[in-house]
């Protein structure tokens, strides 16, 4: 998903403009109860840091689409991704770890 930022001044929706407190207490009920989740993934689009053929792609957010972006075909995105794709065992609990404090 891509988003883009929100006009300086706007602030994000976070209930109905006619949700009452207690409205939203009952349907957020859930979430407290389940906790949070989170999903964390990478793929072949993080060795590419954001760069194809040696220029920025974009500057934040979105990189997944990075071939999609760039018009690249599979092969020719294959190529480029693949060798700069290197993730380290257990590299995932070192991300994740500060974040489950």
């Amino acid at each position: 998903m891509i988003t883009e930022p929100l006009p300086a001044g706007a602030q994000a929706e976070t209930s109905s403009p006619k949700e009452t407190p207690a409205q939203r207490d009952a349907r957020m009920k859930w979430w407290r109860e389940a906790r949070f989740g989170m999903f964390v993934h990478w793929g072949l689009y993080s060795g590419l840091a954001g760069t194809w053929e040696g220029k920025a792609v974009g500057t934040s957010g979105g990189m997944e689409w990075i071939e999609n972006y760039v018009k690249a075909d599979t092969d020719t995105y294959a190529k480029a991704a693949i060798p700069l794709f290197k993730p380290k065992p257990m590299a995932l609990n070192r991300i994740a770890r500060p974040l489950l404090s």
